[in-house]
Order: structure tokens, then C-alpha cells, then sequence
């Protein structure tokens, strides 16, 4: 399932320079998928950096 990612975090892949400014980034399964929107070529990387660089915001507590 594809989940977009907040305006924060997508701004922080940018700064922190995961991502360029002609690309896009979201989450596919343990994946960060980034594209390219002017190529549309796309590379992912691993669960391991979109948890160093996005943080416990992806975490959702489930409640009974």
C-alpha cells in the first residue's frame, strides 16, 4: 500500500538531501520510493534510512 508523506517530512528528505527538488517521495511497504517527476524514473531505498530521516512519525499506536 502507498502512503504519501506529510509536507514536514517531505521537506526534511530535502534538506537533509535524500531527495532533489524535481522529486517525490513516499512510502511503499518498508520502502521509500523516490521519483523523478520530470523522467519518472524511480529508486527506492531502504526502511532502515526512512526511519533515521522521518523519525517515529510513521509509527501508529493501535488501541483496542
Amino acid at each position: 500500500m502507498k502512503h504519501e508523506l506529510t509536507i514536514e517530512q517531505t521537506k526534511m528528505l530535502r534538506e537533509t538531501n535524500v531527495i532533489t527538488p524535481k522529486e517525490i517521495a513516499y512510502v511503499m511497504g518498508d520502502l521509500l520510493v523516490i521519483e523523478n517527476v520530470i523522467t519518472g524514473q524511480k529508486r527506492t531505498q531502504t526502511h532502515a534510512l526512512v526511519e533515521r530521516v522521518l523519525g517515529q512519525n510513521n509509527r501508529k499506536l493501535l488501541k483496542d
